[in-house]
Order: structure tokens, then C-alpha cells, then sequence
């Protein structure tokens, strides 16, 4: 899964991913929320029951630009586990054409869901998840246009 969406202007691929870290638990208020501890990694849980459904471990060593930024899915409901320790299953956000381009995509990702089940359930929601933060971005670079 690789989505790309407009960067505002003056952002970058680290920005976009503590937004996205942000604005999901708005999108979904009512049952989710975001965890965000000092190294960066995330959590998404719901409120009820506290049930963690993806955890993402903020890859420092991949992640030293700002035009990228790297979490290893390493964790969740909705994450299938592997007993190696060489899974690179990840989302990664990286900032492309000089800047002006934010690519949001998920490598090596293997669900827990069957992939008929996947394919018709968890993949267009994060696709419907992706489109509409890329509306959000796109409503702050206009923000940010309209404060100049």
C-alpha cells in the first residue's frame, strides 16, 4: 500500500508522520486512541476494551533526515507476529520532488485477517484513512497559504 499526498509547504516527511501520530485518534474519537511515548513509538488502542490493535516502534537508524520517517509494525491486533526478529514489516513516510510530496506506504505488512477478509475490510479502510489525511494536509498547506 502506497498513497501520495501533497506536503504543505515548510513540512516534512518527520512532521507528517507526528501529524498523522496526531490526527488519527481525532478521526476516530470515539474508540481509539494514540499513545506517543518519548521514543516516539505509537500505540493505537481502543478505549474499550484497552485492547492494543497496532503498535509501531519508530526505527531511529532509518529515520535520521527529516524527508523520512520509519516505524516497524511490531505489534497489535491487527499485526500478525513472526517469531524471527528479521520481520520489517513497516510504514514509512518520505518526503519526494523536492519536498513537495509526502509517499505514506506499508512494506512487508502480513495481517492477521485472511486476505480475502483483508483486501474487503482493514486495506480500504486504511485506504479511506490515507485519502482523508491527505485532505487534512491539504486543508493546512491552504491554511498556511492563507496566514502568508
Amino acid at each position: 500500500s502506497v498513497q501520495r499526498m501533497s506536503l504543505p509547504p515548510g513540512r516534512s516527511a518527520r512532521w507528517a508522520a507526528q501529524e498523522y501520530s496526531a490526527w488519527l485518534p481525532l478521526v476516530f474519537r470515539s474508540f481509539l486512541i494514540a499513545e506517543v511515548d518519548v521514543a516516539l513509538n505509537v500505540r493505537f488502542r481502543l478505549l474499550f476494551p484497552r485492547i492494543s490493535l497496532l503498535e509501531l516502534s519508530f526505527a531511529h537508524d532509518r529515520s535520521l533526515a527529516p524527508d523520512r520517517h520509519v516505524f516497524y509494525i511490531t505489534g497489535g491486533l491487527l499485526s500478525y507476529k513472526l517469531a524471527r526478529s528479521t520481520n520489517r514489516s513497516r510504514l514509512e513516510f518520505r518526503q519526494v520532488l523536492d519536498g513537495s510530496t509526502l509517499v505514506v506506504g506499508i512494506h512487508d505488512y502480513r495481517p492477521t485477517l485472511p486476505w480475502p477478509a483483508y483486501t474487503c475490510t482493514q486495506a480500504l479502510l486504511h485506504l479511506w484513512v490515507m485519502r482523508k489525511f491527505a485532505k487534512h494536509l491539504a486543508m493546512l498547506a491552504g491554511s498556511a497559504a492563507a496566514r502568508v
